[in-house]
């Protein structure tokens, strides 16, 4: 499956009897198509494999690429996406370079990666074109993409960036002796995971006209003294709510500190290292009691917490929430509501279902409706950050393409991304650490620190 034209339709290939032949299908959204257009059809080899993608710029294509089983590239067929809207899908058979196959990636343009006596990089959105090439190397290859750039991971080490236009390419050098692991672009910039050969290890940010900076991960340390600030909060209106306020002895509240918002009720001797590293750094952790709300107000009450919260002068540099209980409701809650806070961590999501209740709306309560989570999305949204960890999940899919749907439609810049099983271990301190970073990212209390990490 893959969504295209910004999410409002998707192609997918449909399992079918190998003997038969093999489609591909096409379903628009937006007209609530029913029956699925069979946009390319075509005989089944056992020894061939069918790649698709297609570019996300206002003159999208559909690419479809076959290959033999050792990579050699057969054919390749390009499609406009407004001609497949149009149901007059005509396929342009392009000349199909020589080379193994080795990637396959679309963003505004797509790229495809060979191993042709060298390694190069063809555009391939219509007529292709090679934009880069460079000596064969034994090194893996590292590679990313984003609306703006294809990096990829030169035989010198360095990591070159290419324009989505192929008419500027450029190297950004990592520090000596370091070797990339694995690229993320981040807007401008490329987040890139290193090792030099004495086994030293971290990230490294790559930046036109700045030298390199490491990535400082916080401390998740356990020594921090806590002072309860304003007890428990009780609303008029919902008298079973309620919401403590913890930070750091000592700590000026001015209102700058970002909020971490959870709904989950434990000791303060219990206190996960991802809440104390959120106090050392200066961080409010507010503590939404919701064990005796009415399960229909629970949307309502999480809204007037975090207006609460802003009127009271808390979080203006953002506020977080972090969701190991409640999962549906905080999902449910930033999908409604985007623009009310900053990010959030949510583990263990149980289903996509939504439940009946009651939501503030333009001065008046409305029901909302039951149903999924997909109804909730909408395109040109600005949505908050999002981690979404599926550790635990049975069938973690429904994650995965609500993650991978989100990512299509928003209009906004912070990132929304999906992990399985990478945290089973939540309680070590460098899981512990990577969800603090990401909180402190969004929030801007991530700092960077010039200095490689430490050697093993």
């Amino acid at each position: 499956m893959l969504w295209v034209n910004g999410g409002s339709s998707f192609v997918y290939q449909p399992r079918r009897d190998s003997r038969l032949s093999q489609e591909l299908h096409f379903i628009q959204l937006e007209r609530n198509d029913r029956v699925p257009k069979v946009i390319k059809r075509w005989d089944y080899h056992q020894d061939s494999k069918v790649t698709v993608v297609a570019s996300q710029s206002s003159k999208s294509t559909l690419t479809w690429v076959e290959s033999d089983a050792d990579g050699r590239i057969l054919n390749i067929h390009s499609a406009s996406i407004g001609a497949l809207e149009k149901n007059t899908p005509v396929w342009s058979r392009q000349k199909a370079p020589a080379g193994k196959f080795l990637r396959l990636l679309a963003d505004q343009s797509t790229f495809l990666v060979l191993e042709n006596g060298q390694r190069q990089v063809w555009n391939v959105s219509g007529t292709p074109r090679k934009v880069w090439q460079d000596e064969l190397t034994k090194t893996p290859l590292v590679y990313a993409i984003d609306g703006k750039n294809f990096w990829i991971n030169g035989a010198g080490g360095d990591m070159v960036r290419i324009s989505t236009e192929g008419k500027k390419t450029q190297k950004l050098s990592l520090p000596d002796a370091y070797q990339p692991d694995l690229a993320l672009p981040v807007n401008d910039r490329v987040a890139v995971f290193a090792h030099n050969k004495d086994g030293a290890a971290g990230w490294v940010f790559l930046q036109d006209g700045r030298s390199a900076e490491w990535l400082q991960l916080p401390s998740v340390s356990t020594d921090v003294f806590m002072s309860e600030w304003r007890g428990r909060q009780v609303w008029q209106k919902h008298k079973t709510a309620g919401m403590r306020i913890l930070a750091a002895s000592g700590l000026e509240l001015d209102g700058k500190q970002p909020v971490l918002l959870t709904t989950q009720i434990i000791a303060d001797a219990d206190m996960p290292p991802v809440w104390r590293g959120w106090l050392k750094k200066g961080g409010v952790i507010a503590q939404l009691d919701l064990r005796k709300v009415n399960s229909g107000a629970m949307l309502s009450v999480m809204d007037e917490a975090v207006e609460w919260l802003k009127h009271e002068g808390f979080g203006a540099s953002g506020v977080v929430i972090y969701a190991v209980s409640d999962q549906q409701l905080v999902m449910e809650y930033l999908l409604r509501m985007p623009g009310k806070i900053t990010a959030a961590y949510v583990n263990g999501l149980p289903d996509t279902r939504l439940q009946a209740g009651k939501v503030a709306g333009a001065g008046n309560s409305r029901e909302t409706a039951r149903g999924d989570l997909y109804d909730l999305l909408r395109r040109e949204t600005a949505y908050p950050g999002l981690w979404l960890d599926s550790a635990g999940a049975v069938d973690a899919s429904e994650h995965l393409k609500l993650v991978g749907a989100m990512q299509l439609l928003t209009k906004g810049v912070r990132p929304q991304f999906w992990t399985q099983g990478t945290l089973a271990e939540k309680s070590s301190e460098n899981g512990q650490a990577g969800i603090l970073a990401f909180l402190l990212w969004q929030t801007g209390g991530l700092s960077l620190k010039s200095v490689p990490p430490a050697r093993k």
